[in-house]
């Protein structure tokens, strides 16, 4: 059984961890404690905000409400392949949001931070990291600001070492093609845009389209505490960055989110 299979986790809305947050943000306090320290308050104190809830209070709940329907019904696991996705994609209510998308996807989820620019979909600071979603069967990865916030990028598992890359831009508006994300990021003539970083670039065997090539895992340098996403996600201004916000919530909002980890067996991007 995966974690996926285990069920979804959900809570109540988290107003008095939201103004801890708010209060340690404020005070520019909050890059001066400690990740353990927050995470032991967060426990001591019997937040739900560090394990994931359902903030029936945000402004976005409405929006992604018909989306977050989606994470509960069975039939609807977590995807599996890039094909899983489009099909997840075309059974949301049009037009389809990245949150929209992120919000349908039954918890609890890996999320990974990372303040890495080396990509197609780069990392908007530390105040926006690039989220990768982790699963050992798919990655997902996503940005709540910048240039790749209209992105949603895809790693399918094809053995331990590679991946069939993807991606799909946003919002859609019309039925995905099974071949949608794999057309996306190809070029007239040469690799992939993926292509250029990601080495040994093949074409799949059996599907049409598809390009298989080296997965690698973020440098730990790069990687940023969970929390310090949590955090921006509390004290968001909806009124100021509703877009941004709205991914935030879809990330947290709906159950349980924990800090994931790419295999050691993965390299780094040198």
């Amino acid at each position: 059984m995966t974690r996926h299979e285990q069920g979804t986790q959900t809570g109540a809305t988290v107003t008095f961890s939201q103004k801890l947050f708010m209060l340690l943000s404020a005070c520019r306090l909050s890059h001066l404690v400690p990740t353990r320290l927050l995470q032991t308050l967060c426990l001591g104190l019997g937040l739900l905000a560090c394990t994931g809830s359902t903030d029936t209070a945000s402004p976005s709940a409405a929006a992604l409400q018909d989306c977050a329907s989606l994470a509960s019904d069975p039939a609807w696991p977590y995807p599996a392949t890039i094909a899983d996705a489009v099909a997840r994609l075309n059974a949301l209510p049009q037009p389809v949001s990245v949150s929209c998308f992120i919000a349908s996807l039954p918890r609890p989820l890996a999320v990974v931070p990372v303040n890495s620019v080396l990509s197609a979909q780069p990392a908007a600071g530390r105040r926006s990291p690039r989220l990768f979603i982790y699963d050992e069967r798919l990655i997902l990865s996503i940005v709540p600001d910048g240039d790749g916030a209209n992105l949603l990028e895809f790693g399918q598992f094809v053995d331990e070492l590679n991946t069939i890359k993807g991606e799909l831009e946003f919002p859609i508006t019309a039925t995905v093609s099974d071949e949608a994300p794999y057309t996306h990021v190809q070029q007239e003539t040469g690799p992939t845009t993926c292509g250029f970083c990601h080495a040994r670039e093949v074409s799949h065997p059996t599907i049409p389209e598809a390009r298989v090539s080296v997965a690698y895992r973020p440098h730990a340098t790069t990687l940023i505490p969970l929390t310090t996403v949590r955090i921006e996600h509390v004290t968001c201004d909806h009124e100021l960055e509703p877009e941004r916000c709205e991914l935030l919530d879809a990330v947290f909002n709906y159950g349980s989110i924990t800090e994931g980890t790419f295999p050691e067996a993965l390299s780094t991007f040198n």
